[in-house]
């Protein structure tokens, strides 16, 4: 075959050359909540929801070998790994329910680089479905079950997307569409499985085409529509944040609005950390801090407020963190 060719059947038959890949973080290199998690929910690889429904174990990023780099190009995978696995058990992907409008009527393919033991029922299923998270409406579309190997292989599932006729979409911030790999719903052994799994893209048309690389700040910033931190985990630490300035409008608050780092998809769950994990500064010494909190929101900001033992009315007061740690996080999943 001619290079020529080659290249021709590497090429995606649908849809534009970049820009393809609608899963977020598919390459499993961002983690800003920490690289390991043993509760369900989100917890450890960004964009990923761990699924336990009964069951016990861990989702986790983990690097790869020198060897499995080479057989997948990827450095990084989720693992899944259940030491009691149960129905309904295994990890959700969710986006935005306008980026698949579009593809209404249309085929998508997700492919996928897939390692481990399957659960008692010798497979795993792969969902699809529109959901309203007001209502709790769903439009399901036709699932699909696959087995894995011990070994690194290829995957690649092809599927109409589901035809909505419950859930509104529109400009709807509370639609969705989802894909999930569960242990299936008729399977409800507990045995021991691992899923590990990276490279995952979802794309229009009937073929995969190679996975869409993307800089790691790039996958950073999409992610942090949806999540993000005062400060980012670097080598299992959080870094710590430093002289953020309050303007002391009384004698006791203090306020300072914060940008966050990116845009949010819609305003914000906010968590400070406890008390004991500040210092506040104000004319060159440490002060009292009694209390830290929010008092204004949105998608793309905050105004936080600091009470504090009686300071001068017009000065300004510092905050950082009391080492390395987080101060706040913004919170916009779907």
């Amino acid at each position: 075959m001619s290079n020529a060719r080659k290249l021709a059947a590497n090429l995606p038959k649908e849809g534009q050359l970049s820009g393809r890949n609608l899963v977020i973080n598919g390459a499993m290199e961002v983690a800003q909540r920490g690289t390991s998690q043993s509760s369900a929910g989100y917890g450890s690889v960004d964009r990923f929801l761990f699924a336990l429904s009964g069951g016990t174990g861990t989702m986790s990023q983990q690097y790869q070998t020198v060897s499995d780099k080479a057989t997948t190009g990827f450095a990084h995978y989720l693992k899944v790994n259940l030491t009691a696995g149960n129905n309904n058990a295994g990890f959700y992907h969710k986006m935005e329910a306008r980026e698949i409008d579009r593809l209404q009527s249309k085929k998508l393919t997700l492919s996928f680089w897939a390692k481990g033991t399957n659960p008692g029922g010798g497979n795993f299923t792969f969902n699809h479905y529109w959901y309203d998270s007001d209502f709790g409406d769903t439009d399901n579309g036709v699932s699909q079950t696959f087995a894995i190997t011990s070994t690194w292989t290829k995957y690649s599932l092809t599927f109409d997307v589901a035809t909505n006729a419950l859930v509104p979409i529109g400009n709807n911030p509370l639609a969705s569409y989802e894909f999930c790999i569960l242990q299936p719903e008729s399977d409800t052994s507990t045995n021991a499985w691992r899923l590990d799994i990276t490279g995952l893209m979802l794309e229009a048309g009937e073929q995969a085409s190679p996975f869409e690389y993307e800089p790691y700040d790039v996958t950073l910033e999409k992610c942090q529509r949806y999540f993000q931190t005062s400060a980012l985990i670097y080598q299992g630490m959080y870094g710590r944040t430093y002289g953020i300035p309050f303007n002391q409008y009384t004698a006791a608050n203090a306020y300072s609005n914060m940008r966050w780092w990116k845009m949010m998809r819609v305003t914000p769950t906010i968590t400070m950390n406890s008390l004991g994990s500040y210092n506040i500064y104000n004319t060159g010494a440490s002060r009292t801090l009694t209390a830290i909190g929010i008092s204004q929101l949105s998608a793309n900001s905050g105004e936080f407020y600091l009470t504090t033992g009686s300071l001068t009315q017009g000065t300004c007061t510092h905050l950082n963190t009391n080492g390395d740690n987080w101060m706040w996080k913004a919170d916009a999943e779907i």
